[in-house]
Parts: structure tokens; C-alpha cells; sequence
């Protein structure tokens, strides 16, 4: 598992003024991703390149290699000066073997605003609060190659169609523009197929399951048919039981 990290400093008088720290992920080979997507395999470390496996549309997301952003702070006289920018534009620099850098944090709107000034790309959302910042988890890229730019707008789109879905699931408004596209497309049959011939959904009554909002949506083309093809929708419908493959 790639788990090496790097470190940045920025000194303004020979003080430290904003500190950077890195760790590498991602790189696995396809047959590991895959086993990720499917739900068979969990190994441990590559927490973002494990999510975007686990959780997103593309079983070999892992096989990209990124460099997490682990931890990034800037002194407290020093803030608003752009230090922490020029930290990431940095890291950007030197790492031209990289597809993407990433960071997982504890949403709020200020926080998810200074990694967009960086460029970051909001590619998840969690579904329920972490105990230890009550906060919803989201996940950034910042594409750095072609086939980063590929993953981070493919689940950028993913996060904007299922939007109005995970809304209505955590009762959390997602930042962007939500798509109206909830007719089924060939992701969707992916997903339902993970969902029912492998271990794709989450069993944790508490976690929405990767495969959820493709099951909402065959849901709604289902009652669309049913009406003769008039435009309805479904409200979610949350699980009363566990969700097992």
C-alpha cells in the first residue's frame, strides 16, 4: 500500500508561518480496485482512493495515484494571506506523477469555500454526522492529469445527479447544482448489478449504501411506467432494515 508522505513548510523571517502534510494513495493494481468497487476487499490505508473505489462509479478509481491532503494549517497571525493556497499550488508542482490531490474533511461552508479557492472539485458526500466533528464528511479532488480530470468530473456529475436524492436522505443541502437526471443510465445498471451479485451496498443500517440512489431511481422509472409515462417522483424511502446483498 502506498502510505509515504511529504511535508511543506512556509517560513515568513525565519518563523514557520503554514505547515503542509501529505500522504500518497491510490496506485493499486486493477484487480484490487475492482475487488474495492465490488465490496470484497478493504485494504487498509488510501482512504480517499478506497472511497472513490468503494463509493463511487468507476471500479478502477484506485488504480489512479493521488497525494492526500492529511493535515494543512497556517498560524493564526498569519491567515488570510493566501499561505495556505500557496501551500497546495506547491504541492501541485511537484507532483507531476500524480493524477489528482485529494482531502477528506468535516464540511462547513467556510472550510469547503478555502478548498475551492484552491481548486478542489467536491466529488462526495457523507450521510451521517462523524461523532467526532458533527459534521457530514466530504471528499475533493484536484485533477492534476487527464485521467484525474476524467475521474474528478465523472464524480463531480455523479455527486450533482444524486443530489436531490441525498438531500432527502440526511436532510443536508449539498453545495451545487443538483442534475435532474434520474432516468437509468449504463452507472446505474452498474451499480444495480454490484448491488445484487456482489457485496456493493453498505450493511450498516446507518450508511446510505453506495447502490442506493440507483435502486431510488429504477424505483421512480418504475412508477413512471406504471403512470403511463407521466413525470412523478418518489419520495426516498428510507430502509427499515439492514440492506444485504
Amino acid at each position: 500500500m502506498r502510505q509515504d508522505s511529504i511535508s511543506w513548510q512556509a517560513t515568513a523571517n525565519n518563523r514557520v508561518a503554514g505547515a503542509l502534510w501529505l500522504v500518497e494513495e491510490g496506485g493499486l493494481s486493477a484487480e484490487l480496485s475492482q475487488a474495492v468497487w465490488c465490496g470484497f476487499r478493504r485494504p487498509r490505508g488510501n482512504l480517499v482512493a478506497q472511497s472513490l473505489a468503494a463509493h463511487g462509479s468507476d471500479p478502477l478509481a484506485a488504480t489512479l495515484v493521488g497525494r492526500r491532503v492529511s493535515r494543512i494549517a497556517v498560524h493564526p497571525a498569519r491567515q488570510r494571506e493566501g499561505i495556505g493556497q500557496q501551500l497546495i499550488a506547491c504541492a501541485c508542482m511537484q507532483a507531476a506523477q500524480c493524477d489528482y490531490l485529494s482531502v477528506s474533511f468535516g464540511y462547513t461552508p467556510e472550510l469547503w469555500r478555502f478548498w475551492q479557492r484552491c481548486g478542489f472539485v467536491l466529488v462526495r458526500m457523507g450521510n451521517h454526522r462523524e461523532a467526532s466533528s458533527g459534521c457530514y464528511t466530504a471528499m475533493a479532488l484536484l485533477p492534476l492529469s487527464d485521467a484525474g480530470k476524467r475521474l474528478a468530473q465523472q464524480e463531480h456529475r455523479r455527486l450533482r445527479r444524486d443530489a436531490d436524492i441525498l438531500t432527502q436522505w440526511n436532510g443536508e443541502a449539498i453545495p451545487l447544482a443538483a442534475l435532474d437526471e434520474q432516468a437509468l443510465n449504463d452507472e446505474d445498471w452498474r451499480e444495480l448489478v454490484g448491488f445484487a451479485f456482489a457485496h456493493r451496498p453498505a450493511t450498516d443500517i446507518v450508511r446510505l449504501p453506495a447502490s442506493f440512489t440507483a435502486i431510488q431511481r429504477i424505483a421512480i422509472t418504475g412508477a413512471e411506467r406504471a403512470a403511463g409515462g407521466k413525470s412523478q417522483r418518489c419520495r426516498t424511502v428510507r430502509p427499515a432494515t439492514h440492506f444485504r446483498p
